[in-house]
């Protein structure tokens, strides 16, 4: 059995970190556009600050908080099927010197 190269593996770890992160930040974005198109002002910078009203805090917490869910969940998904890891038992089977992923991926 051929040895999956320790760069690879590398890089795929980094993507099953990286794709993630990069997904929320976009949604975040987007939650923030649309939050500043709904209440005319951009979103709270900090909701737990004082000066910031309970409710605006409230619903920036909830679409936040949904969205990042929903994202997380939606990344996830799409990355099961695929060699990159998405949790911490992939990460421990990446480390596994005999470990050869199944670049069949099928996504329907």
């Amino acid at each position: 059995m051929a040895r999956y190269p320790k760069i690879q593996k590398t890089v795929l770890a980094a993507m099953g970190i990286l794709i993630p992160m990069a997904a929320a930040r976009l949604a975040r974005g987007t939650v923030g556009k649309g939050y500043e198109r709904i209440a005319s002002k951009p979103p709270p910078r900090d909701p737990s600050k004082s000066d910031v009203p309970w409710k605006e805090a409230i619903i920036w917490a909830v679409a936040t908080g949904v969205t990042g869910g929903l994202t997380k969940l939606v990344s996830r998904r799409l990355l099961a099927p695929t060699p990159v890891p998405i949790d911490r038992q992939d990460q421990d089977e990446l480390s596994d010197p005999d470990f050869e992923p199944d670049w069949d991926i099928d996504l329907t």
